[in-house]
């Protein structure tokens, strides 16, 4: 793995930011935040430190159309997609319009495996069918601009609130009543990297407002009141933790760890984590998941339920159907991994991955993509093909290549696609993969050179051991919440010496040892990586690299060096 170590603070920068530690100041340059102000404002917590709602493009329109709806008694549906962030901003929709309001509303989210991703005319035709006259999508519909006109001439009426990649301005959906999107053209939103949730919860923010102005509600929401939601699909949709998004996740968790939604109150206690903090990690990693089962094995209406109901029997037992959904999802995931990595033949020039079996599981082909990702650092494709004739897939990409772009160059291959930039969805013929297949690989090729296919692990500073004390850590510990885009800071120890090293854990994959230099020591702890440490011996000299903590042990904290890479001195 190529280490690169960030470029050392200059002597403007440290001007700049001379209120603040050499190390604060050098962890803020490393973060692009250069100035007073950004600092201010990546350190601000609060609900103050977030952005007005608004400032959201049309959101006025959307909560006037919503609240007079409302008072019409018309029935509203709330479309929203089957992961977790279309599951909370769902959620959040629904139990105000409902609670809060008293309104004819109800939760639609599509099946998986029957309509696909986003709006169908299946779903629409069953809201028409039950005598909906007011759609408002969640986590979806900015590329439905056909659909949205064809179901407005047969009476619909649609609200978009969405966060995915804009189409062409001329492909957006203008026939609805408001379209709520933070990256709309001329959009005075600070921020475009937002998840769906949030953009829901803004609008409930809204409609609290007017609700309130025209006395539909006798006071105004609790200030953190959905929070915890928010929190957990900002951080299972992977958007970067930086301003607004670090905010509501640090707001989210402290929510979560105090006043838990019911439904995940219970996910928590199912998982074994009562009494225990709520990290990202546990957001990202062990609550996340149970909620996208219900998705990718079943229906995810069953996870609105979970996070609206206030029975506390339908709870658990919600709770108890998802952890057993999540058990099945990794016994899946794992056959299917195995079975594309029979097929793939990685050869220099690869630059993309293309793996595809009958009858795959839909809910888990994304995850498929996703661990080959992560194990090969190249982009990956992974197709479940029917026996109707059409394929389903799921793309997951590196930082430097654009896969949802990629993949609009042979949109006309296709029936429908959505996506990020290192995620994407999309449903064609299944007579089309191969020409699906030779212009993303043909892409990938032109695009992707082998010094971006590296592996590279950024040094955010190279530290001695007598500079790596409690404070050190207090000071790393004021940038979290970490995750995508403010990652945990990596730090180099140069010229260690290496004592009482051993294998540690059930199977012995892990190798504790203590690092020593000029008198002092700390404990380093190297999970999964006894290979790579097979050949190291007490008394060797290293330089190691990895992430500094407090780790607790008998009442006594003490510092840890969790180790990402080492090499020889």
């Amino acid at each position: 793995m190529h280490w690169r170590v960030s470029e050392e603070i200059n002597p403007e920068q440290k001007e700049e930011l001379s209120s603040y530690s050499e190390l604060t100041a050098q962890l803020l340059v490393n973060r692009n935040i250069t100035s007073k102000q950004q600092a201010r404002d990546f350190f601000a917590s609060g609900l103050g430190a977030l952005n007005n709602y608004n400032l959201l493009p049309n959101i006025k329109a959307a909560a006037e159309a919503v609240i007079a709806a409302v008072k019409r008694q018309q029935k509203i549906y709330i479309y929203g997609d089957y992961d977790v962030d279309g599951v909370c901003a769902t959620s959040i929709l629904f139990d105000f319009l409902y609670r809060k309001l008293g309104a004819d509303v109800l939760p639609y989210i599509p099946s998986r495996f029957e309509e696909g991703y986003g709006m169908s005319r299946q779903g629409l035709d069953k809201i028409l069918q039950e005598g909906g006259k007011l759609v408002i999508t969640v986590d979806c519909g900015i590329r439905d601009a056909a659909l949205i006109d064809e179901y407005v001439e047969k009476g619909l009426q649609f609200i978009v609130t969405d966060h995915h990649s804009l189409p062409e301005r001329d492909n957006l959906p203008l026939s609805a009543l408001a379209i709520v999107h933070p990256a709309l053209p001329d959009s005075k939103y600070p921020v475009s990297a937002i998840c769906g949730t949030t953009v829901a919860w803004k609008l409930v923010q809204k409609l609290a407002e007017l609700a309130l102005v025209q006395n539909l509600i006798l006071r105004n929401l609790v200030p953190d009141e959905y929070l915890d939601l928010v929190a957990l699909a900002t951080v299972c949709d992977i958007m970067p933790l930086q301003n607004e998004n670090r905010s509501l996740v640090k707001l989210g968790l402290k929510k979560l760890n105090r006043d838990p939604n019911p439904g995940l109150a219970q996910l928590i206690k199912i998982a074994e984590l009562q009494g225990k903090e709520i990290t990202v990690y546990h957001l990202g990693f062990v609550l996340g998941p149970r909620i996208n089962a219900g998705g990718r094995i079943s229906h995810a209406i069953d996870c609105v339920r979970l996070l609206t109901t206030k029975n506390q029997e339908k709870l658990f037992e919600i709770a108890a159907m998802l952890n057993r959904l999540n058990l099945e999802r990794q016994k899946l995931t794992e056959a299917m991994l195995n079975e594309a990595e029979e097929s793939i033949d990685i050869k220099v020039d690869t630059r993309l991955l293309f793996v595809s079996g009958k009858d795959w599981a839909e809910g888990v082909i994304g995850l498929v993509a996703g661990k080959l990702t992560e194990k090969y650092n190249l982009p990956s494709v992974a197709i479940s093909i029917g026996k109707d004739g059409e394929a389903k897939g799921s793309a997951r990409s590196i930082k430097n290549f654009n896969i949802t772009e990629a993949i609009s160059y042979s949109s006309e291959l296709l029936i429908r696609y959505g996506g990020h930039a290192q995620a994407a969805g999309f449903t064609l013929e299944t007579k089309n993969l191969q020409l699906l297949q030779d212009s993303l690989e043909d892409i990938a090729g032109r695009e992707l050179k082998p010094k971006q296919l590296q592996r590279e692990l950024v040094i955010d500073k190279a530290l001695s051991l007598d500079e790596v004390d409690m404070e050190t850590v207090k000071e790393i510990n004021q940038f979290e919440p970490f995750g995508m885009g403010n990652p945990q800071p990596v730090f180099s120890l140069n010229g260690v010496t290496v004592k009482n090293i051993k294998q540690i854990g059930q199977d012995r994959s892990h190798v504790k040892l203590e690092i020593l230099q000029k008198g002092n020591r700390i404990e380093a702890i190297a999970f999964n990586m006894a290979a790579e440490f097979a050949k190291v011996a007490a008394g060797d000299k290293i330089d190691i690299a990895g992430n500094l903590s407090a780790d607790a042990w008998n009442g006594k904290e003490r510092i840890q060096l969790k180790v990402r890479d080492f090499k020889n001195a």
